[in-house]
C-alpha cells in the first residue's frame, strides 16, 4: 500500500518530526527522528525549515 503525504510538522520538543500520511483511507503517522533530519543536508540542522526542504524525500522513504 502506498502512503500519500497529508502534512508534516516538527514536534514542539524539536527532537522529532511527524508526517501525517494517508494509507488508503486511514491516517498513519510517520516519525522522523532528529538524526535523520540532521543527516539530510548541510549545514546540519534540525528544525521546521529542514523538514519542509526535504519533506518529499521523507515521504518517499515512508
Amino acid at each position: 500500500m502506498s502512503l500519500k503525504l497529508i502534512s508534516g510538522m516538527m514536534k514542539s520538543s524539536g527532537d522529532e518530526a511527524l508526517l501525517a500520511m494517508d494509507a488508503g483511507g486511514a491516517n498513519q503517522m510517520v516519525v522522523i527522528d532528529r538524526g535523520a533530519l540532521l543527516e539530510v543536508a548541510e549545514p546540519r540542522r534540525c528544525d521546521e525549515n529542514r523538514l519542509q526542504e526535504n519533506i518529499d524525500l521523507f515521504s518517499r522513504i515512508a
